[in-house]
């Protein structure tokens, strides 16, 4: 096979992550993308900078590479026939789009086919494979290598430029990789993926949404905004110490380990400016954060098990609750059936709590309290 790697999604991850650890070890990258103005704007500017912010800074160019919009069937077979190995960060609502085109791929290909699953969704790996095998695919003839994202990147304004975490990665589960291993060292292999995207989900991500709702019920646009509320703040290193205990317990992750990850989360991450997210961006889809496998009652769940506060977790929950965006259909969603049923019909029919849960009573309580 050639040096050759299809990255699936030309977003932010794609560009600032995926294709930047490939090219950077003299990966040929070729981007597939749904949104022709994007694979338009590629083609045309051949080339971009990454510009890394945090402990160290650098920029990178990324060039010579392709870009293929997704109705180009045929030519994306072809690269998908003689490529490494291929890369998804298309959203998980979005994988059945790109399905078929993989699948056409592996119809043209000699030999296994590692897909890494770069989504910050739920089984997603599981998904696209059961999709593949929908299909027909041979089950031989591709795996899908779960992966967990840790870089955070953001797309620059009126530009192809993109602006990322210096010194974060990318986790690859090293039992579904099949063949040898690519020589780039920011593909982090592990044996335990499950660990690093649960301290993910329960840090990183539950980390995020407390900002966004928190920040919004006080009036801040972007999340480092939040973070300069002491009694956000503090809410959050309760949240983030609640999922630790949980992390330790779980994943055999130690307290020196959760102690370094808390403090890059909050004085790298949270607070850079460069990087500054939007409290809307972060909120949107409540009722998909809110779902039983997602990053707040997932981590209820695990804080029940072990007869820890779930406190921390119940304030956020209220919280999402009460936030309102008309432009965001998940959240005009919330509110219609907050109207119809109160937030004990969202804390019953999104959460999958019951009345009798004390996480379901302190929700409410905390609910209530702001209303």
């Amino acid at each position: 096979m050639k040096n050759k790697v299809v990255v699936f999604g030309a977003g932010a991850i794609g560009r600032g992550l995926l294709a930047d650890i490939t090219f950077n070890r003299a990966y040929q990258v070729v981007f597939v993308d749904a949104v022709g103005l994007l694979v338009d704007k590629l083609v045309n500017c051949k080339e971009y900078c990454v510009h890394l912010e945090g402990r160290s800074e650098a920029s990178h160019i990324i060039r010579g590479y392709r870009a293929l919009k997704i109705d180009n069937i045929n030519d994306i077979a072809n690269e998908i026939a003689d490529s490494a190995f291929v890369t998804a960060s298309v959203g998980g609502a979005n994988l059945g789009d790109i399905a078929g085109l993989i699948a056409v791929g592996l119809a043209k290909r000699k030999g296994i086919l590692n897909i890494l699953v770069c989504e910050n969704w739920p089984k997603a790996d599981h998904i696209l494979s059961d999709m593949l095998l929908s299909r027909g695919c041979d089950k031989k003839s591709f795996t899908c290598v779960p992966c967990s994202v840790e870089r955070m990147a953001k797309s620059a304004e009126n530009s192809l430029d993109v602006i990322v975490e210096s010194e974060q990665s990318l986790y690859v589960d090293e039992t579904h990789w099949v063949g040898d291993k690519p020589p780039i060292e920011e593909l982090l292999f592990c044996k335990n993926i499950e660990a690093y995207y649960k301290r993910k989900l329960y840090t990183n991500n539950a980390g995020h949404v407390l900002l966004a709702y928190a920040g919004y019920l006080s009036g801040c646009e972007l999340l480092y905004e939040a973070l300069g509320i002491q009694k956000i703040r503090q809410d959050l290193i309760d949240l983030l110490n609640a999922a630790s205990q949980v992390l330790i317990k779980d994943y055999n992750f130690t307290k020196t380990d959760m102690e370094c990850h808390v403090d890059e989360l909050i004085c790298w991450r949270f607070s850079n400016r460069k990087l500054a997210d939007t409290t809307k961006r972060v909120a949107r889809d409540p009722p998909r954060k809110l779902g039983p496998e997602e990053r707040l009652v997932a981590l209820v769940r695990h804080l029940e098990k072990y007869g820890l506060s779930t406190v921390p977790v119940s304030r956020v929950i209220a919280a999402a609750m009460r936030y309102y965006d008309e432009d965001d259909a998940g959240s005009v969603k919330l509110a219609e059936m907050i109207v119809a049923g109160g937030p004990e019909m969202v804390l019953k029919q999104i959460c999958g709590f019951n009345l009798m849960e004390r996480c379901y009573q302190e929700c409410l309580q905390f609910f209530c309290e702001k209303n």
